[in-house]
């Protein structure tokens, strides 16, 4: 009985971290920081927290993604929770690259190692096509 419940919160653990970033996919644009944070993406990073309006309107959400954990760090701050792949995942997937746009789509936009500043940022993301029909539908 004990390792039917070991095996149980096993796959529930494992589960839930392959779910974090599904949980966003065609609800929102994700900016990721794998590892630490630069103290010049740190000063890139403070021109957002100014600009709320324009966060929400293109549906951003900033993580960042330490090597036991994940953190919504923008719009909402949230408390990291534990996560033990994603990490290593970003990281065998995108050895030299620290930042990662990704779209509503869930596919990886633009990587980096320097933060956007907001214009260029958005400027990307006001490109794409799905965020064209978003400014289309609200202007009609």
């Amino acid at each position: 009985m004990r390792s039917i419940i070991l095996t149980f919160l096993v796959v529930m653990t494992i589960s839930l971290n392959a779910q974090t970033l599904d949980s966003f996919q065609w609800k929102n644009r994700l900016v990721v920081l794998v590892g630490d944070i630069s103290k010049q993406n740190l000063e890139a990073f403070k021109s957002y927290e100014v600009l709320p309006k324009e966060i929400t309107e293109r549906k951003l959400v900033f993580l960042h993604i330490q090597p036991n954990s994940i953190a919504e760090i923008l719009p909402n701050t949230q408390k990291p929770i534990e996560n033990l792949q994603l990490y290593q995942s970003f990281k065998d997937s995108y050895p030299r690259q620290s930042i990662f746009l990704i779209g509503l789509d869930g596919g990886v936009k633009r990587s980096t190692n320097t933060l956007f500043n907001p214009k260029e940022l958005f400027r990307i993301i006001d490109s794409m096509p799905m965020r064209a029909s978003e400014i289309r539908r609200k202007n009609e």
